[in-house]
């Protein structure tokens, strides 16, 4: 040492220790803002996936409705005879019951 008195000073130390307290909260809080955000991206990409999923799910029921030449439903005011399969003879039936269906092609 080169002759400076080095002594321990209480005030030096209270001072490092809120510099270490405050560099550990913001430390903390950035780890909390990285962890939020990692599991705001899991969440997303499980929705997302979810979502692919129930879609392709409705597009092969669509296609295997399709291929089977669609659906019959009742008549109803929702779901009117559809004029652009006119040119099918089987297009509305009558049930042995007297209801009325039609054809709805879901392709």
């Amino acid at each position: 040492m080169t002759g400076k008195n080095y002594r321990l000073n209480p005030s030096f130390f209270r001072q490092q220790r809120v510099i270490a307290l405050i560099l550990w909260t913001l430390l903390t809080f950035f780890l909390l803002g990285y962890e939020s955000y990692e599991h705001w991206q899991d969440n997303r990409a499980t929705v997302l996936n979810e979502a692919k999923a129930a879609f392709e799910k409705d597009i092969l029921y669509r296609r295997w409705s399709a291929m089977h030449g669609g659906v019959y439903v009742p008549v109803t005011k929702e779901t009117p005879p559809n004029p652009l399969l006119a040119h099918l003879p089987e297009r509305d039936l009558t049930t042995p019951s007297g209801k009325r269906l039609t054809l709805v092609n879901p392709a």
